[in-house]
């Protein structure tokens, strides 16, 4: 990984939850999870948000997420995937959340009252970026995908609609709380991965 001063992701040596490591990216266990199964995804070279991932990394990260996602699913609630594209982030290196949230009902992506950009493919993703900046990313389990502007309002709006619309509840608690009560659930995601005979390192 590239050294940036002060980023946790660009330090692989504390990255205790690693699941899989592939020529460009790593799979980690979320350290202090929202909800069991949580994952990341994040490159190995320090890039500020996924819309600034180069194109020709796409297949890659295709086939990695789909791997995640056929874990996940065997395993947990249907998947849905989040990026705060630098607008929100805590750590400053790109990572995509896979999130076991169960289903979404009714959609949010869709839901045009709440602002989001429906998007097809990472190229939009990228093009977005390049052209307003910040954004929140959000996919749901059936593949319906926005961005979100980066605006307060709408942002909060995106993650209430969130919250009321999905299967699975997420305990409102601090980041200490998140972490000492996830605990469990990383060492089941580990143990169940390592359990599943995938491989820790993969070559796409």
């Amino acid at each position: 990984m590239s050294a940036f001063p002060h980023c946790v992701f660009c330090a692989p040596e504390v990255l205790t939850t690693r699941m899989m490591s592939t020529p460009h990216f790593l799979v980690i266990a979320d350290h202090a999870p929202l909800v069991p199964g949580h994952t990341l995804i994040i490159p190995q070279q320090h890039y500020p948000c996924y819309g600034a991932v180069p194109g020709d990394l796409d297949e890659e990260l295709v086939a990695i997420r789909d791997l995640i996602t056929g874990f996940l699913t065997r395993n947990y609630p249907a998947v849905t995937w989040f990026e705060h594209g630098v607008f929100h982030q805590t750590v400053y290196h790109a990572h995509l959340h896979a999130m076991p949230l169960g289903a979404i009902h009714p959609s949010v992506t869709r839901d045009a009252a709440l602002g989001g950009v429906p998007i097809a493919n990472r190229a939009d993703l990228r093009a977005w970026y390049a052209e307003h900046g910040h954004y929140t990313y959000l996919e749901e389990p059936d593949g319906a995908a926005a961005i979100f502007p980066a605006s307060e309002t709408t942002y909060r709006a995106m993650l209430v609609a969130l919250h009321q619309r999905h299967t699975i509840a997420i305990p409102r608690v601090g980041a200490a709380d998140r972490l000492r009560l996830g605990a469990p659930h990383v060492r089941t995601l580990l143990e169940t991965w390592q359990a599943s005979g995938l491989p820790a390192d993969w070559r796409t």
